[in-house]
């Protein structure tokens, strides 16, 4: 059966399907799977025992299989191969709830409920991508502040836009902890297939991070690392290419990807409460972890590049730094410089923080997932 015949049968099936009712089925999605603001929803369904009435599918963007609860399985993604196609067509046109994040479910009826808890918070142009929302009947926002905002990256009617907080960060609460650490969360550039294409992109940072550039900048960021006894974790984003960095050779420079969440116990947001500073440069992580109430240094070396390629909601970085209250690097020294005030507890460095409180209202809601669960419960019948 070639491609176009089978795309003609998903669609039958999905016609055929629609035209039944619905059963009591949640599909979850996230990406990386059984994470963000949908995995804190998920657990707290778990804890009030939503299994024994529905059965539940995390849609996965990845390979791993995962240790289930009972009624809880998982289920490839549209984008697997034909049979997989199939079954996640027919689970999820009789699906009562949709929760995503990340990828988008599309609802294939009007009596499905979707609520899409989102990834992030707008700071790239990305309206290509979230204009593609579909029909949805809940965006959740961190307060209302944000309401016309994502009402308008999404391009929904501000009705739909709901103050119901990000469960994630309902754990953002510091925890003691006894050395000095920093995690380094940069954007997106280039991933592994893209090498060779972008090679351009390779030449400005060929290890995908503002400020270094060599080999002989890592030992330099790790021998000053060493020198002021603190830790750097580096969380790259998940496609992004690092096969030629060798973090066996980087004492004090810890690569904080899945598999090292997983080894130690933590999920991301869990890790991110015993850090004392974060850098990033143009990703939403910078609004999350102002709920901290620690440092944030944002890496601008290659504003115009990013800009350019790939659309920010700022033209200027001139702009950028007025909207975006921070410490700034623009060069390896001004990331040394931003190490040392972390390690010397310099109150200069914490200054842009109520600024950017005052711009930012990232909310003060607490248990978030108990109140989306109670919102659908009250207004969908849950």
């Amino acid at each position: 059966m070639n491609n176009k015949l089978k795309e003609i049968f998903c669609i039958i099936i999905m016609q055929v399907a629609k035209r039944l009712p619905l059963k009591n089925i949640i599909v979850f999605e996230s990406n990386p799977d059984f994470s963000d603001n949908t995995f804190e929803v998920y657990q707290k369904l778990l804890e009030l025992n939503y299994n024994k009435k529905y059965k539940m599918y995390w849609m996965l963007n990845g390979t791993d299989s995962h240790d289930l609860p009972e009624n809880v399985f998982e289920i490839k993604s549209i984008k697997g191969g034909f049979i997989d196609k199939v079954k996640f067509t027919l689970v999820v046109s009789r699906a009562k709830f949709i929760i995503d994040c990340n990828t988008y479910i599309h609802k294939h009826r009007k009596d499905q409920v979707r609520i899409h808890l989102k990834h992030g918070l707008p700071m790239k142009d990305a309206s290509k991508y979230t204009h593609d929302i579909g029909a949805v009947d809940i965006v959740s926002v961190p307060s209302e502040k944000w309401i016309d905002i994502c009402a308008n990256e999404h391009g929904v009617p501000l009705e739909v836009v709901k103050p119901l907080g990000f469960p994630r960060n309902d754990v953002l609460i510091t925890k003691p902890h006894n050395q000095k650490t920093i995690i380094w969360m940069p954007t997106y550039r280039f991933r592994t297939a893209q090498v060779d294409a972008d090679q351009d992109i390779n030449n400005s940072l060929p290890y995908g991070l503002p400020c270094i550039n060599s080999k002989d900048d890592f030992k330099k960021l790790n021998d000053f690392l060493v020198e002021k006894e603190s830790i750097l974790y580096i969380r790259f984003h998940p496609v992004q290419d690092i096969r030629n960095i060798k973090f066996e050779e980087l004492s004090n420079i810890i690569l904080c990807d899945d598999n090292y969440l997983k080894k130690n116990g933590f999920k991301l947001y869990e890790f991110l409460c015993g850090t004392d500073a974060l850098i990033t440069d143009y990703s939403s992580i910078y609004y999350d972890y102002q709920k901290l109430n620690k440092p944030i240094a944002i890496a601008v070396v290659d504003f115009d590049d990013y800009a350019n390629r790939n659309g920010l909601l700022v033209d200027s970085l001139e702009k950028f730094k007025e909207t975006y209250p921070a410490t700034f690097i623009e060069n390896f020294e001004d990331l040394l410089d931003f190490i040392s005030a972390v390690k010397n507890n310099d109150e200069k460095i914490l200054e842009s923080l109520k600024q950017a409180h005052e711009m930012y209202d990232m909310g003060s809601v607490k248990n978030s997932a108990e109140i989306i669960i109670n919102y659908l419960r009250e207004n969908y019948n849950l």
